[in-house]
């Protein structure tokens, strides 16, 4: 995937000084401990690992696939929204979706799954679009009708095209914005708010002359609004400049740097842009008029590539060295309060504009997720990557600098969201230093933190992937955590699941992308443990391999807490699918059934129990 950049050159990462982690020190922000990066030692540093604990069934064990895709980049910044629920007891999720191999993703588009009559629907094979389009972003208005906006090349160059589909429709009705952009716009945010809860606001950017596009007002990529009061039939603002949002402050916003969230009348979109002040542009007028607000005035104003000096920058005791500086890495996140007060999150990253040779070095050991609300003013880092060992240190292994997620730190890509009583939920991805690969690579997991006092306190991460666990999972690796803007009465959040860490590289495509599976969790949102119905209604007690290691046959044990069909697969370590075998009519109690090996190549696998929704996945070693 190529990234739009916000100079004209490469940004390169300081693979051999950064590549290894280990010991990352505890700073203090305010009141909340976390881990920060300091300044490895360039030779690298040998890793010992600590033992890996033994995972078992945690939330795995009640949450369902939703669907999947081989194209794991879901975002290259700000994620948006994902999920929603439309009422009567529905949820509506999408996700970015290819399901045809690398490197061209031929049918990439969004995937679009329901949850109604109290399930959800097969795996989607067929994109909302119809044809190759890219990086959804999903609303729900208050009559119920949801909302998918992406973009879309067609005859008159790259246009935003609106999917609406009404309560109980099954289609998607098509509706192009409006735009007199040369070569068009691209990477869409859409929200939802008005008066009457169906006004459409939508922010994107202009396409950059690299793909086609060209400069434009100066800037190559210019954030721009978009409004409809009337759900998408008519846009009555288009093009729309944002105050401070120009080139008198930016050469370009990077894509997906940005975000928009509507409540009411109140409309908020926040641009989180690598080397570049990081904003929250608010309106209260549902976006007639527009005021800035500087969230993070970022050193150096339209930085252009230029070299600098410390002394153009702020002290910073944290910083690995004097020519560095803290910025964010682009995924942003933000919710509306009942007051109107908007609360912004970001992922914090620490960059160098100006090394010895050409190019941007990111600090991919930046570890914190930063907060900021519009009351108070003031920033903080809130949460990050855990000290799960005690040991006061970071303990990460493995070669993060080819690991990551676009360009991400430690921890990122949050989603915040908030409920009635004003309680702020946020997720977020992390490294949990205490799992690791085989070849020493560390996992990354979901966690979840709240705040019931309007963002003073919050409480401790939760890790959603291996929570009171007691069964080994298959090792998960978690990312893209999205959920809706409102949470009701349980917390719904959607994730995109794989068994390998880090991004499947696909530029050069010298190795097939794994199957990515989206997963839906619904959490109790007071003590983030999974509903109570759920809690009594586990279909799968436990399970066993025997032996394991295996070379022809393993013997598949399980318990059944009540009559149930089932489904076995076995899975290699990229995620295919190697054999499946469905058992229906099954009774309560203890089974035991053999799964034949024979003639597989000596490795990982993985063995995926479902019934009803349940699934439960054990690691199975192939000698």
């Amino acid at each position: 995937m190529k990234r739009t950049l916000l100079v004209s050159f490469t940004i390169s990462m300081a693979l051999a000084a950064f590549g290894q982690y280990k010991g990352l020190p505890i700073r203090t922000i305010g009141n909340t401990k976390v881990r920060a990066i300091t300044n490895p030692d360039p030779g690298g540093i040998s890793q010992t690992q600590p033992a890996i604990p033994q995972a078992v069934t945690g939330f795995r064990a009640t949450e369902e696939q939703i669907g999947k895709t081989n194209f794991d980049i879901q975002t290259i910044a700000s994620l948006g929204r994902r999920i929603g629920e439309p009422g009567n007891g529905t949820i509506g999720a999408v996700w970015q979706m290819a399901l045809e191999p690398a490197p061209n993703f031929a049918d990439r588009g969004t995937g679009y799954n329901q949850f109604t009559g109290g399930s959800w629907g097969p795996d989607p094979t067929d994109q909302v679009e119809g044809s190759r389009s890219g990086y959804p972003s999903y609303t729900v208005m208050e009559n119920g009708t949801e909302v998918v906006i992406s973009h879309k090349a067609l005859t008159a160059g790259w246009q935003l095209i609106a999917y609406t589909k009404e309560v109980g429709a099954t289609t998607w009705t098509e509706r192009i914005l409006p735009s007199d952009v040369p070569g068009g716009n691209v990477w869409a945010k859409i929200a939802a708010g008005g008066a009457d809860g169906n006004s459409l606001h939508v922010v994107a950017i202009t396409l950059n002359p690299s793909f086609g596009g060209s400069v434009y007002r100066g800037m190559t990529n210019h954030p721009l609004y978009w409004r409809s009061t009337d759900g998408g039939q008519t846009w009555d603002k288009q093009d729309v400049v944002l105050p401070g949002v120009d080139s008198s402050a930016f050469l370009s916003v990077n894509a997906e740097s940005y975000n928009i969230e509507a409540r009411d009348e109140t409309v908020a979109i926040s641009i989180t842009n690598l080397f570049g002040d990081i904003l929250v542009i608010k309106s209260e007028d549902n976006g007639d008029t527009w005021e800035k607000k500087v969230v993070f005035d970022f050193p150096l104003d339209k930085w252009n590539g230029e070299a600098y000096t410390p002394a153009d920058l702020p002290a910073d005791p944290n910083a690995p060295d004097s020519l560095t500086t803290l910025s964010c890495d682009g995924a942003g996140t933000m919710v509306i309060d009942d007051n109107g007060m908007v609360h912004l999150f970001y992922g914090e990253l620490y960059a160098n504009g100006n090394p010895v040779d050409t190019g941007i070095y990111l600090q991919l050991g930046t570890n914190g997720i930063a907060y900021w609300n519009e009351a108070t003013g003031t920033l903080a880092t809130v949460t990050g990557a855990e000290d799960w060992d005690g040991n006061q240190m970071l303990d990460l292994g493995g070669d993060i600098g080819n690991y990551r997620y676009n360009n991400t730190g430690l921890a990122s890509m949050p989603c915040a969201s908030i409920d009635d009583d004003g309680t702020i939920y946020l997720a977020y991805m992390a490294f949990h230093e205490l799992f690791t690969d085989g070849d020493g690579l560390t996992y990354r997991h979901i966690f979840i933190i709240k705040s019931e006092d309007g963002g003073e306190t919050w409480s401790a991460p939760f890790d959603l992937i291996n929570e009171n666990v007691t069964e080994e999972p298959g090792f998960i690796e978690a990312a893209f955590p999205a959920m809706p803007a409102h949470t009701g009465d349980a917390i719904q959040l959607i994730y995109q699941q794989d068994y390998i860490p880090g991004l499947t590289p696909t530029t050069p495509n010298t190795t097939p992308v794994p199957d990515q599976f989206i997963m839906h969790v619904s959490l109790n949102k007071e003590t983030f443990e999974t509903n109570a119905a759920e809690e009594t209604a586990k279909a799968i007690e436990a399970a066993t391999l025997t032996p394991n290691p295996a070379h022809e046959t393993v013997l598949v044990g399980f318990g059944l807490a009540q009559m149930s069909d089932l489904n076995l697969s076995l899975h290699n370590a990229l995620g295919r699918l190697v054999s499946t075998k469905k058992m229906e009519s099954l009774p309560t109690g203890t089974h035991h059934t053999p799964l034949q090996i024979g003639g597989l190549a000596a490795g990982i696998y993985f063995v995926k129990i479902e019934v009803g929704g349940q699934v439960l996945t054990k690691k199975l070693v192939v000698n």
